[in-house]
């Protein structure tokens, strides 16, 4: 009896040891350095780390060249007569089972291409925070699915794309690769204005919407409570406004008196002259056809045509100018090929011609289509027009966007206003 009892208790005694040691390998990361012979020349040998865990090998690279097999001690790990060399195994491993012990206090699952990844600073390793190239990575993610539901428009992906690229390259000259969230301060901002001007060579304006574009990323860093506080929450962007060029009415008129035989010319002049008299943007006089054409009840003519860039409507009424012009062009074989109402040049080729046809008429400004577009706006200021009224006839999205970039245009008509007001 005592027989079967002690054989029963070394059986199980070894069955625990043997679990336990068990227990043991599999808590391990094993490291080593081994030798891969250069297949291109077949001179000398890379050194290689491999890390193996629950039977899962992982191999890479180390960037270390050797002359021999002999040059390397595995179990160490050394090479031979370099000191630097050695140092940067050593480190290697110290790191990998650094980061490994962080897995298993943490009860992450062991992920040896992420340790791999964190040992170069490719990945994060805290809680899936990413570094802040991939934070950049992962929010364009984002807006690229906005995108392609329809909720970010083509012209403001590719904006967003430039400016991603923008970024990633500052991030890597100023804060390097593996620079985490949390390493951003509020002097980054104007660090990121220097490089942009410098590097870029934009105008100062650009680089507020590149800072503001990255406050806007940490915001959505904050979101997922990768940081707790937006280092740039302090961040307010300063645009300088400069005085658009625009034209009066007499200067309008000088232009569309203008006698011109050759056919191009006469169309860019007419299409300048549609321009003076709509404040439509060269997008919008590129889409309209014969449905935006809309008639009172009085028997007035107008336009209502929701606008390419804010989705706002613009309602335009047509004088006797833009209605001539319209009728001009109405059995033009393009527009009954296109079902457009006006013929249209190309954007820059307009712009061309409207230069050109500047000093012909006596005018010593720079014509382009956003300066007939304020052209139109100024004149509707100077005739006292509501700003509500202007407001829905650009097809400005806000008040505050007529009044910002048109109400100073026209200090007259303001003057005007004021006095009539304090005469009553």
């Amino acid at each position: 009896m005592s027989n079967v009892k002690k054989s029963r208790l070394q059986t199980m005694l070894k069955q625990a040891e043997k679990s336990r040691a068990n227990s043991r390998n599999v808590l391990k990361l094993h490291i080593l350095f081994v030798t891969r012979l250069d297949t291109r020349t077949h001179r000398g040998y890379y050194v290689d780390m491999r890390m193996t865990y629950k039977g899962i090998r992982f191999q890479r690279a180390t960037g270390i060249k050797i002359k021999s097999k002999a040059m390397l001690n595995a179990q160490a790990p050394a090479i031979i007569n370099n000191p630097e060399q050695t140092a940067l195994l050593q480190d290697l491993k110290a790191q990998a089972q650094k980061l490994f012990l962080e897995c298993k206090l943490t009860e992450r699952p062991i992920d040896l291409e992420l340790i791999w990844g964190c040992i170069l600073g490719i990945d994060h390793f805290r809680d899936g925070t990413p570094s802040l190239l991939g934070l950049i990575t992962q929010f364009e993610k984002t807006q690229t699915e906005r995108h392609e539901v329809g909720d970010l428009s083509p012209k403001s992906y590719v904006k967003l794309l430039r400016w991603h690229r923008y970024l990633n390259e500052f991030v890597t000259d100023v804060l390097g690769k593996s620079a985490q969230i949390d390493d951003v301060k509020p002097a980054h901002a104007k660090a990121l204005e220097t490089w942009t001007k410098k590097h870029k060579e934009v105008s100062h304006n650009y680089t507020q919407h590149i800072i503001t574009h990255l406050k806007r990323i940490l915001n959505y860093a904050v979101e997922f409570e990768y940081i707790n506080r937006n280092p740039l929450i302090n961040f307010r962007r300063s645009i300088n406004f400069t005085k658009g060029e625009y034209l009066t009415r007499k200067e309008v008129e000088a232009i569309q008196s203008m006698t011109l035989f050759d056919p191009t010319l006469q169309l860019a002049r007419d299409l300048a002259v549609f321009m003076a008299w709509t404040g439509l943007a060269y997008v919008d006089m590129n889409s309209l056809r014969p449905e935006h054409i809309k008639q009172t009840i009085d028997g007035d003519i107008f336009i209502l045509k929701f606008r390419e860039k804010t989705g706002q409507p613009a309602i335009v009424y047509l004088t006797k100018k833009p209605l001539e012009i319209l009728e001009k062009y109405q059995d033009n074989p393009l527009c009954k090929k296109t079902g457009l109402l006006l013929p249209m040049l190309t954007n820059q080729g307009l712009n061309r011609i409207l230069k050109e046809l500047a000093p012909l008429a006596g005018i010593k400004k720079v014509i382009t289509c956003h300066c007939l577009r304020r052209t139109y706006a100024t004149i509707l200021y100077a005739a006292g027009t509501d700003e509500k009224a202007i407001r829905a006839s650009m097809g400005h999205a806000t008040l505050a966007m007529t009044e910002k970039h048109y109400a100073h245009l026209q200090p007259d008509a303001i003057v005007r206003e004021l006095k009539n007001r304090l005469a009553q």
